[in-house]
């Protein structure tokens, strides 16, 4: 099985519209993606307890109603190059 870490970044803004997500990263394993949201929480003044894998940020209240990252692991189908 060939697994594929990905860092999500999801917004839901106040204007009550559908929640806007995107890949911020793709890792091929679980400590480097771990290692690289822990960054982006601590750029963001949030310390990211050991073995989270997701956290929420509500520093822009007048444009989003929270901001979510976490990790997500996803298989990766097909044949190798």
């Amino acid at each position: 099985m060939n697994a594929v870490f990905v860092i999500i970044c999801e917004e839901m803004p106040v204007s009550g519209t559908y929640p806007a997500s995107c890949n911020e990263s793709f890792w091929t394993n679980e400590r480097d993606a771990w290692t690289e949201l822990d960054r982006i929480a601590w750029m963001n003044g949030y310390v990211l307890p050991a073995r989270e894998d997701c956290f929420y940020l509500e520093n822009e209240p007048d444009k989003y109603e929270y901001r979510e990252y976490r990790i997500e692991e996803h298989e990766m189908k097909g044949e190798k190059f």
